[in-house]
């Protein structure tokens, strides 16, 4: 897609190419060779530098060199990133062919690389996915706007639920990006207008500091019957006050403070006006954090070490955490943990990993899988569905 007139007249703007080749001379030599051929590029040689491609790219390409490093980083981008990618090697591609990139070899003609260039760009005629952004604060929705749009996304903005019930009686969207407490008709209140969904039994999950936010959000909002907390690790379901893993010290510290409420900092204060304070100081920890959410569905996920769900999230503390809690559940006449350890929370072995305690209404599982719940997510589903009796209907 070179510059040029379109039928009737009109410019057609230069299309924006992002390489990426770790060989300063590669990158160097395909930028030319496509700058001569009327696109604007733009080369980087460190992977760390496209963390922020997908925001650079709203009518673009991106160009990469295959590499060990660069699938696994597009393997964590969005689809309608990779859609937009073209990768460039030589006997290595099949790796890459389950992640809707296009593929060329150094021994194809620059017309042909071309020529895949252009079917990265889908054509104006095509329909693009709605996005119904629905958020009170006009700040956060031109924030999402703007990212999504960036994507390739047709984006619509609603102050509040009810406008958004207006909106989507105009016109369906494929998503909906909800915030949960706006004036007017929050989010889980917006739920329960739709036919479809249940909107008394609605779940939250999360993911290491999303598995923290997840296990905090369902411990104060009695709104949320369920959830899966994956990975959560210190300031989650891992006690602060255990001497192991990642020390409070860290979650203070200048990388994670913002995270952490102001209050929760003074705990790592070595010099203060007050004096000092260590772990040993706060007065409650991530057992009666737990206990809160009784007895309500609290699945508590952890993957393993070697895969990379690091020793420093102390999966053994969450464990003593979670046999502490179970506690709660039993004496407001709900099924905790079950089988239930017969020792307690000091000495009780942890399961085998992919052995999950999953009949009571406080679930443990650890898999052999990462720091990712995906491997517990099935598992998830299944208790969830006992516990609430859904049942699933045939298509």
């Amino acid at each position: 897609m070179t510059s040029g007139a379109q039928p009737g007249g009109a410019t057609l703007e230069p299309m924006r190419m992002l390489i990426y080749a770790p060989q300063p001379l590669l990158a160097r030599l395909l930028a030319e060779s496509l700058a001569a051929r009327g696109y604007h590029t733009q080369v980087e040689t460190d992977l760390t530098a496209l963390a922020a491609a997908d925001e650079r790219l709203p009518a673009g390409a991106l160009l990469v060199t295959s590499s060990d490093a660069a699938h696994v980083w597009l393997s964590a981008q969005p689809p309608v990133l990779r859609r937009k990618c073209l990768v460039l090697g030589d006997g290595d591609l099949d790796r890459f062919a389950d992640l809707d990139c296009r593929l060329v070899s150094p021994a194809d003609s620059l017309e042909r690389i071309e020529t895949e260039l252009r079917h990265l760009t889908p054509a104006e005629s095509e329909p693009r996915q709605k996005l119904l952004i629905v958020d009170d604060d006009p700040d956060t929705r031109a924030t999402i706007r703007e990212y999504f749009q960036a994507l390739g996304y047709d984006c619509r903005s609603a102050a509040n639920g009810a406008e958004a019930l207006a909106r989507i009686r105009e016109e369906t969207p494929q998503v909906i990006l909800l915030d949960l407490n706006m004036p007017e008709l929050g989010g889980l209140d917006f739920l329960k207008t739709d036919p479809d969904v249940n909107g008394n039994e609605v779940g939250i999950e999360g993911v290491s500091r999303w598995g923290k936010a997840a296990l905090i959000t369902m411990a104060f909002d009695k709104r949320f019957r369920m959830v899966l907390v994956g990975s959560s690790g210190k300031g989650g379901a891992t006690p602060l006050r255990r001497h192991f893993g990642e020390e409070v010290a860290s979650l203070a510290s200048s990388g994670e403070f913002h995270w952490m409420a102001g209050n929760f900092l003074k705990y790592a204060a070595t010099k203060a006006s007050f004096g000092s304070m260590n772990p040993g100081d706060i007065p409650v920890d991530s057992n009666e954090l737990i206990a809160m959410c009784a007895p309500r569905l609290v699945f508590i996920s952890y993957g393993i070490p070697a895969k990379g769900d690091a020793k420093w999230l102390d999966q053994r503390g969450s464990w003593m955490a979670t046999v502490d809690a179970s506690k709660v559940w039993k004496l407001l006449g709900a099924k905790g943990l079950s089988p239930a350890p017969t020792q307690n929370y000091h000495t009780a072995p942890m399961p085998p990993v992919n052995h999950g305690l999953l009949d009571g209404k406080l679930a443990w599982r650890q898999d052999d899988g990462g720091h990712t719940d995906a491997p517990n997510m099935i598992f998830f589903i299944h208790w969830v569905d006992k516990w609430t009796g859904y049942k699933r209907q045939s298509r």
